[in-house]
Parts: C-alpha cells; sequence; structure tokens
C-alpha cells in the first residue's frame, strides 16, 4: 500500500483549493483497509476521497488523514431475467462504466454522463443528473467497516437526495464495489444518448473548469442555480473564486483561489438568496474537515 505525507488537498480535488491533510493512504486490497484503519487510530481524522469531484477542502494544515481507494477498477456483468447484473469495484471512473454500459448494450445510466468521479463516490453521494440518481440503480453494495465486509441488499439500503445510509452505519467506512441492475438496449442508441447529455452539459455547465459541481443543494420545488442568478450572483467572484457564468451553482477556481475565498463567496451567496427570496441553501458540496 501506498502512502504519503503532507499531501496537498489541491491537487487531489477538481476544484483544486485546499490545505495539507497529515497523511494520504491509497488501499488496494481489503487487507490495506485493516492497515489503515490500524494506522488512522494514531494519525487523525478519516476522510475517504474519490476523485474529489465534490469536495471543498479549507485551507491551512488539516487534522485529516485521507484514505483514497486505489482497488482495481473491474466491470464484470452477467445476464439476468429482468436486466443485467453489473458488479462494479468502487474505484472505477463513471466515465469508463459508462463506456462500458453503453458500448455493451446495457441501459439506464446515460443520463449520468458528465459526472467525473468514481463509482464508490457516486453512491456515498447519491449522484444525480436529468432526473437519474444512481441509487435507483443500486441493487448491492459492498461496505468494508470495522475489519469487516458487509454485502448490503437493496433492501437495507437508503438513498435520499445526495445521501446514502445503511444499518449501523459507523463515521468511517468504505465501499469496496457495488452491484448494479440495468435494462437493456441498443448500444449506438445508448451511445447517442449519453453524447446528448453531455453536449447538453457542456452547454449548460463549466465541466471543463477547476469545480466541484454544484455548490448548492436544490430546495423543494426550486433550483438554487435559478435562485443564485436571480439574486445576481452569477459571475459573481471575489479573488481567484466565481460562480459561473454557464451556471450560477457551480464555483469555479479562476486562478489561485482559496478556500477562505470561496466561504466567503459562499456566505454572500446564502446572504443573498435569503435576502431576496427568504430561502436558506444548504451545501451540496464537502467541505473538509466540517465547519463547526
Amino acid at each position: 500500500m501506498r502512502e504519503e505525507r503532507h499531501p496537498s488537498l489541491s491537487r487531489l480535488t477538481t476544484l483544486g483549493i485546499g490545505g495539507y491533510a497529515k497523511a494520504i493512504f491509497y488501499p488496494e486490497t481489503v487487507e490495506d483497509l485493516q492497515t489503515v484503519q490500524e494506522r488512522i487510530a494514531e494519525a487523525g481524522r478519516p476522510y475517504v476521497l474519490g476523485r474529489g469531484s465534490n469536495t471543498l477542502a479549507q485551507d491551512g494544515e488539516l487534522d485529516l488523514v485521507v484514505v483514497k481507494p486505489a482497488f482495481a477498477e473491474t466491470i464484470a456483468a452477467s445476464s439476468e431475467d429482468d436486466g443485467v447484473r453489473v458488479r462494479v469495484s468502487a474505484s472505477c471512473m463513471l466515465p469508463k462504466l459508462l463506456a462500458y454500459t453503453a458500448s455493451h448494450g446495457y441501459a439506464g445510466l446515460e443520463a449520468l454522463a458528465g459526472i467525473p468521479g468514481t463509482l464508490g463516490g457516486a453512491i456515498a453521494m447519491n449522484a444525480g443528473s436529468f432526473g437519474t440518481e444512481i441509487g435507483s440503480l443500486v441493487s448491492e453494495v459492498t461496505v468494508w467497516q470495522n475489519g469487516t465486509l458487509l454485502r448490503i441488499p437493496r433492501s437495507d439500503l437508503s438513498f435520499g437526495y445526495r445521501s446514502f445510509r445503511f444499518p449501523h452505519q459507523d463515521a468511517f467506512f468504505v465501499i469496496t464495489e457495488a452491484l448494479l441492475t440495468l435494462g437493456r438496449g441498443k448500444a449506438e442508441e445508448l451511445v447517442s444518448a449519453q453524447k446528448a447529455h453531455l453536449a447538453t452539459k457542456r452547454n449548460r455547465q463549466p465541466i471543463t473548469e477547476k469545480s466541484a459541481g454544484c455548490v448548492f443543494k436544490n430546495p423543494e420545488g426550486c433550483f438554487a442555480g435559478k435562485l443564485l442568478e436571480e439574486a445576481g450572483l452569477k459571475g459573481a467572484r471575489l479573488g481567484g473564486m466565481a460562480f459561473s457564468t454557464l451556471h450560477a451553482n457551480f464555483m469555479i477556481n479562476t486562478g489561485q483561489g482559496t478556500a477562505q475565498e470561496a466561504f466567503a463567496l459562499i456566505e454572500k451567496a446564502k446572504d443573498a438568496v435569503y435576502a431576496k427570496h427568504g430561502l436558506v441553501l444548504t451545501p451540496e458540496v464537502r467541505i473538509v474537515p466540517c465547519l463547526p
């Protein structure tokens, strides 16, 4: 198992900001996870990181140990009467998984095109796009927790809006793999659907910029991006951080942005939306370590 001391969170997250963790571990096997648990007891607070595409890391020296699973990216499919079962390792990148399923005629994931993270991260956040959430396709999740591998069936999983839970969940757990149930379709049509969704995102979202995706959750019955735009936040900038001119709910790092600037801009946005609409926005992006 590889490990590093004093890693920079700015190079581990898609937003490209953040201070320094105490250490980072790259477990490649379940056995490595046991070693990680023994080590973090001495080192600091653990945080499991996939690609870092939904993470806003604070500045400075952080009391944090990053666990970044480096399992082999495996995909295995089997045909069933009610569809196709696809078992996928948690480290598998979503673009790779979507390319595989579309080319084999396995339907269901097309709307998630353009989401850059790992499968494990997508499940932990119940990532969604264009009305499809990854949780709706999950039949089983395998989780490592407290030295034990737990294979958790769909009936015991709880997916909500950008949330995932399972019974007796502790603070530190690692998703190792998941079983998805997909439908069947024509490969060329699925590939075309993915390309269409990706093209739409390119026109509406700054997916080529340094971004952490949506900053705020959508309040019930509203779109956070629309609320932010109506409050004058679209394109608003503070230092190296800005809300995108394409989509007001996407914060981008325009250069040498800092977490301090990001937090100040977030507070400005929350105040402006509350003043105009009387609604309190809550972050969708994960703040690391969590603020008090």
